[in-house]
């Protein structure tokens, strides 16, 4: 894993390096890391909108905010990225023995329906 020339802080390596984790094996390493990217930028944002995420990532990156949310906004329009595929990664990493469905495939975030 690597970025070329970026100056990343510690807290964006090991976003890089958490996702890494996750997806490194079973993602081309470019999308790996524009994934990261995204998440870092949420994560300093604090925030879901496309703009929102392209300032936080353009803060932690030290890039133009136009730059950084074209970024953000060819990330969320990648086919290659299925969030369905991204949650069943993600839950069977977190050693959740959950069988249930993801939200999204619920179409709700709340906890499952009871009963």
């Amino acid at each position: 894993m690597g970025c070329g020339g970026c100056r990343f802080g510690d807290s964006q390596r090991r976003v890089h390096a958490f996702v890494d984790g996750l997806f490194g094996e079973d993602m081309h390493a470019g999308r790996v890391g524009a994934l990261a990217n995204g998440v870092s930028g949420v994560l300093e944002a604090g925030q879901l909108g496309i703009h929102a995420i392209g300032r936080g990532l353009a803060a932690v990156q030290g890039l133009v905010d136009k730059h950084a949310t074209q970024q953000v906004d060819r990330l969320i329009g990648n086919e290659k990225l299925n969030p369905v595929v991204l949650s069943e990664a993600w839950t069977s990493s977190s050693g959740s023995a959950r069988t249930s469905t993801s939200p999204m495939q619920r179409g709700r975030l709340g906890p499952p329906a009871s009963g």
